[in-house]
């Protein structure tokens, strides 16, 4: 038995660790780049595939 426990975030939980606004995490949403599910309502993004879209996505050397 896998106790294994999945942690979801919500649109605005992505959009406040990014510093972006919520309707842009709904368009990469959208656009199929990060990958989430509706539940009751609401937009939830597995945290797993939000790691993988910020480490696809990252930039080498960061900004100073």
């Amino acid at each position: 038995m896998d106790t294994t426990e999945t942690k979801y975030l919500t649109v605005s939980e992505v959009a406040a660790e990014l510093r972006v606004t919520p309707r842009t995490v709904h368009t990469w949403i959208d656009d199929g780049k990060l990958p989430a599910f509706k539940l009751g309502g609401t937009t939830r993004i597995i945290a797993a595939a939000f790691a993988d879209f910020v480490a696809s996505n990252s930039v080498a050397g960061g900004a100073s």
